[in-house]
């Protein structure tokens, strides 16, 4: 992970200036990493089921399908219900608006949302649940948690789904 601005904060010996960001939930890049896996391995994907699935989402980086991802959330999940992304704290809606990932019996659906569709208080170190429309609600018994990762990036060469979306250092 780069340094964050709490790191060059503590380098440079500006106690006051570590302390309010880490008051306002600042965190090193070693912290960063620890609380964030890497993506090592392939995803597997399951067939879309009454369970929605968050497989991965994390930064994006890169172009998917002639498309820059860079600076976008990237969000690869499968439901036949339509999920909205909440804060797991409060089932706080994680956007601006009210902004729903769209359900598909299709298969895993991948989705690259701008970071201005997310509430000024969004960090990817929150944990986030997904929450699915069922029966006419939003139905947060039957939530479950997104995965996250640091980055992902997408390489159209491979030919699975999984395979094409990997980690990116």
């Amino acid at each position: 992970m780069e340094s964050t601005p709490l790191d060059l904060a503590i380098q440079q010996k500006k106690t006051e200036t570590a302390n309010l960001l880490r008051k306002h939930g600042g965190m090193t890049g070693a912290e960063l990493d620890a609380l964030l896996p890497l993506l090592t391995t392939e995803l597997t994907f399951t067939a879309v089921s009454e369970v929605p699935t968050v497989y991965a989402m994390a930064q994006g980086s890169g172009t998917c399908n002639s498309a820059d991802i860079s600076g976008s959330f990237v969000i690869l999940y499968g439901s036949k219900f339509n999920l909205r992304i909440v804060e797991k704290s409060d089932y706080s809606s994680v956007f601006k608006a009210d902004t729903q990932l769209e359900g598909n019996l299709n298969g895993v659906m991948t989705v690259a949302l701008n970071e201005d569709l997310f509430s000024t208080s969004f960090s990817i170190t929150d944990e986030l649940m997904a929450v699915p429309y069922v029966n006419g609600k939003w139905d947060t018994t039957k939530a479950v948690p997104v995965t996250r990762y640091k980055n992902l990036s997408f390489d159209a060469s491979k030919k699975t789904k999984a395979a094409q979306w990997q980690s990116a250092e």
